[in-house]
């Protein structure tokens, strides 16, 4: 007769066997996670990336998305994906050989060409001719490694009019002078380029202060010689949440205000005809502004048939600034 004690050894002997089997497979699989899809070598340098070139036909490595330059030139770029009706304007998205690597792993990096501000009837022609292209050229104009993202744009001379090195604008401080181009002009001030990879708005007000007197939108801020394509210098008044607000630079002000302080001892009546001018000019504004609200109130309005009541300064000027949209 065998004795039952040999079999619950036996059967305690099996059970930590299985238990260890158990404990040493689970962590194998928590201690090697990754996938295989971008292999290490010895040297500990990720395998690189390959894809079918549509220029030679044979199988390229891509090219990593921090390695590139602004006006470096990318050959057989094929659209993958477009929208003509955004709020930013028509673009395209095209596959030009390059790639991200990151987290051990590669993702293909398309490229953001934009086609300008075309009418949609034109911009769908221009979209169609590059969509039946087998490949064309690009050249890299913006490079946003904070946001892995990527532009690049149909015209050799884009490197003449991007920065190579932008300025983050987490690197600007509240009263840092910059020099800047206007880069449009609208009714509520001037969005200015100051090599930062967003520009900076300086308000209507802030002009008005600078030249004591009332701006009238767009056309105003003409008529005092701020246009597109003029250098200002400027200061940075904030920088919160993806927003720069520039003010004019001391020295502007000051010697704005030199130059004010020797008209009015001139023209001692001058600083009351200035003050003057504004009252006049914003009793015209509320003078427009009844006749407005009394016509609307004689007709039989519909507010969903004008979105033009809908006009929001705040989300227009986040939209000029790019803020939350490729």
């Amino acid at each position: 007769m065998r004795h039952p004690q040999r079999y619950n050894n036996k059967a305690l002997f099996l059970i930590s066997i299985w238990f260890s089997f158990l404990t040493c497979g689970s962590a194998f699989l928590t201690t090697n996670p990754r996938r295989c899809t971008a292999l290490e070598v010895a040297n500990t340098e990720p395998r690189s990336c390959f894809y079918r070139s549509p220029v030679t036909g044979k199988w390229t490595p891509r090219l990593e998305l921090s390695e590139l330059v602004v006006g470096q030139a990318l050959e057989g770029a094929v659209v993958v994906q477009e929208k003509l009706n955004g709020k930013t304007g028509p673009k395209v998205w095209v596959d030009c050989g390059v790639g991200l690597y990151k987290k051990n792993d590669w993702k293909i990096q398309t490229a953001m060409l934009r086609l300008g501000n075309a009418k949609a009837s034109v911009a769908a022609k221009k979209a169609a001719r590059l969509r039946n292209k087998k490949h064309f050229p690009v050249y890299v104009s913006r490079i946003r490694l904070e946001n892995d993202q990527l532009e690049v744009t149909l015209e050799p001379e884009a490197q003449k009019t991007s920065s190579p090195s932008m300025i983050r604008l987490q690197e600007l401080q509240p009263g840092q002078e910059l020099s800047g181009i206007i880069q449009r002009v609208e009714d509520y001030g001037l969005l200015i380029h100051v090599g930062a990879n967003r520009p900076g708005l300086l308000h209507i007000r802030r002009v008005g202060d600078l030249y004591q007197k009332f701006i009238d939108k767009a056309d105003g801020l003409k008529k005092v010689g701020l246009q597109k394509g003029v250098q200002v210098d400027v200061q940075v008044i904030s920088c919160e949440k993806k927003r720069l607000f520039l003010d004019f630079s001391e020295s502007l002000k000051q010697e704005a205000e030199r130059k004010y302080k020797a008209v009015a001892e001139d023209d001692p009546y001058a600083e009351e005809a200035a003050l003057f001018e504004v009252q006049q000019q914003q009793q015209q504004q509320n003078t427009e502004l009844t006749a407005l609200v009394d016509d609307d109130e004689e007709d039989d309005y519909d507010e969903d048939e004008d979105d033009d009541d809908d006009y929001d300064e705040d989300r227009e000027i986040e939209d000029a600034m790019g803020l939350g949209r490729y």
